[in-house]
């Protein structure tokens, strides 16, 4: 459990401080998006340093299953009402997702796995 909770301290610290510089910088750049990233991915190494390899292969997974659901619920969602929920500008699939929300995708396999292990699932 040591791992998680120095995967929760790396994002929240590493989504501090893209929040504080994208602030300062008033635009989409390249150093903001890595800023963003930094936490998830850093937090998820530390976290597969403790718990094992297995993390990272979640992580991927996760970083899939995420990216695909989006993107069928997005065409889903605009076949249904004939507009689009939201678009994304910049490396998109159709404009329904991009590869930049990916490490999103497996930071968030990563919560759900910490939410399950603390239930006890």
């Amino acid at each position: 459990m040591e791992g998680y909770l120095y995967f929760w301290i790396i994002n929240f610290l590493g989504s501090t401080i893209a929040i504080w510089y994208g602030q300062k910088t008033k635009g989409w750049r390249w150093s903001e998006y890595l800023a963003m990233i930094s936490g998830p991915i850093i937090g998820t190494l530390v976290l597969a340093y403790f718990e094992g390899p297995i993390v990272l292969l979640y992580f991927l997974a996760c970083m899939v299953v995420g990216f695909v659901l989006e993107i069928r619920l997005a065409q889903n969602f605009e076949k249904i009402l004939g507009e689009k929920f939201y678009i994304y500008k910049k490396l998109t699939y159709r404009g329904h997702s991009s590869i930049l929300v990916l490490p999103f995708w497996g930071a968030a396999g990563i919560v759900f796995l910490n939410i399950a292990k603390i239930l006890g699932l």
